[in-house]
């Protein structure tokens, strides 16, 4: 986790610590000896030249931003195959610096844990947003509660209904590229309270199926048709120039030769 911290720098002489007879105002907390004030009369213990800054504590700031999903809010859970229904988001940065080009997410049909460890499949991302920067939380101290008094902004996210119900999952930053104080992705991924789907659920998937099943069956149907009228044309033809055919070879039979004139 990433924080500010506090660290101690010396600088070592070539006579070696105070236990080497070495640096005489070697301190173990490694405060600077010139500042040094052990019995906290308000007067240092140790004045030049009998001490020196050899040793210092430093602080080193660290400054990353902590996104983190506060709350959903979804106002509507099914509709008509194809309508959009808003996913309302709200995200805090509770770090110490701003985040830039944050990237969120709409995951279908994953669980919070498989996202965690897999990641969203890229053909269950239903939506994709991306927000140019969130700037740190005033109090961070406050959260879940609104960090400056006011609540955070929502950032609506845009899912297009489905036939069938579906898990919806925001997810913040799915791909880990920000560097956050906290690592840790509990808070970047949350789950939609409900299901969201179609109003009939799994009957517009059944009309789905029919329908997407229904135009080729239609078209090989009459497919065959237009093949079965076109053979019984050409049979009802070929029967006919039979007939007619017969008729004219009868007319010929009955005839004289002398009756025959070319």
């Amino acid at each position: 986790k990433l924080a500010n911290r506090e660290i101690g720098i010396k600088v070592i002489s070539d006579f070696g610590s105070s236990e080497a007879g070495g640096d005489h105002d070697e301190t173990a907390v490694w405060d600077d000896s010139c500042t040094l004030d052990a019995n906290e009369d308000g007067s240092p213990d140790n004045y030049h030249p009998n001490c020196d800054t050899n040793e210092q504590i430093i602080e080193l700031r660290l400054r990353a931003p902590d996104l983190k999903i506060v709350s959903l809010i979804v106002d509507k859970f099914t509709g008509e195959v194809g309508e959009m229904l808003s996913v309302n988001v709200e995200i805090v940065n509770a770090g110490n610096s701003h985040a830039t080009d944050v990237n969120i997410i709409l995951c279908v049909d994953q669980s919070p844990s498989d996202i965690k460890r897999n990641g969203c499949d890229e053909d269950n991302i239903v939506y994709r947003q991306i927000v140019e920067a969130i700037m740190p939380c005033d109090n961070p101290q406050s959260l879940p509660e609104p960090c400056d008094g006011s609540e955070p902004p929502q950032i609506a996210l845009l899912y297009m209904v489905e036939a069938g119900n579906h898990d919806v999952v925001v997810v913040v930053d799915p791909d880990n590229v920000i560097v956050e104080t906290d690592e840790s992705i509990n808070s970047n991924i949350k789950k939609v309270s409900q299901k969201m789907g179609s109003n009939l659920g799994i009957l517009d998937v059944g009309i789905e199926i029919v329908a997407q099943y229904t135009v080729p069956a239609i078209i090989l149907g009459a497919t065959i048709a237009l093949v079965g009228v076109v053979a019984v044309v050409m049979w009802s033809r070929r029967e006919e120039a039979k007939i007619r055919f017969a008729e004219k070879s009868s007319m010929l039979s009955n005839l004289d030769d002398e009756d025959m004139v070319f």
